[in-house]
């Protein structure tokens, strides 16, 4: 088993960080996640002198506002600020400030994400099946705007009312909240397939 664990970790060439070597042994699946995220984001090698990972290509930058958040604390906190401070100055809270500056909150962090990933998983499926069911539930309840069917199996949401922001299958299978969900489906109206389609063309017809 020893031998096992060590040659999976000598076959991971990639540069370990003060995160990675506090991890023991019997961390061994979080430690690869560790090296793994590393290698991703930073880079293992260099070509022609630049860096292989994501930073340094630029391609993290779709997520600018994450990003940003943890440049400016660790900017503060070099600065000599304290964790209260940031957070006020910030808006942000405590942890947040707690999990970018110090390694044991992140450790603690993954190994209570790997302890407890078979029951958040589990209430995500249940949080996605409660979600799946409401919005069965509405759209038999209303049926079709235009011809009145009331199967859900061939019903849609039609947004026609403020600004669309998501798709309510992307809603229902994000386990995103409840409230935003209820939200998102009160721009729209639920017609059939059929009904969408006709609408959809209707909306795209240009005036001779």
């Amino acid at each position: 088993m020893h031998n096992a664990e060590e040659n999976a970790s000598s076959n991971l060439a990639i540069p370990t960080t003060s995160i990675v070597q506090r991890l023991g042994r019997q961390d061994l699946a979080l430690q690869i996640s560790v090296r793994f995220a590393v290698l991703v984001l930073h880079g293992d090698c260099s070509l022609n002198g630049e860096s292989t990972g994501l930073w340094s290509q630029g391609l993290w930058d779709r997520t600018p506002s994450i990003t940003r958040m943890k440049q400016q604390i660790l900017q503060l906190r070099a600065e000599g600020r304290s964790y209260n401070e940031i957070v006020n100055l910030l808006g942000c809270s405590k942890s947040t400030v707690a999990y970018h500056c110090s390694d044991n909150v992140k450790i603690k962090s993954l190994r209570r994400k790997v302890a407890n990933r078979d029951r958040i998983n589990e209430k995500r499926r249940l949080g996605r099946r409660y979600c799946t069911e409401l919005s069965r539930r509405y759209r038999s309840l209303c049926g079709c705007k235009d011809c009145g069917i009331r199967d859900y199996r061939v019903l849609e949401y039609d947004h026609v009312r403020d600004t669309k922001l998501y798709e309510i299958s992307y809603l229902v299978n994000a386990n995103v909240s409840i409230d935003l969900l209820k939200t998102e489906i009160r721009k729209c109206e639920v017609v059939c397939a059929n009904c969408h389609r006709i609408r959809t063309l209707e909306r795209r017809k240009k005036p001779l």
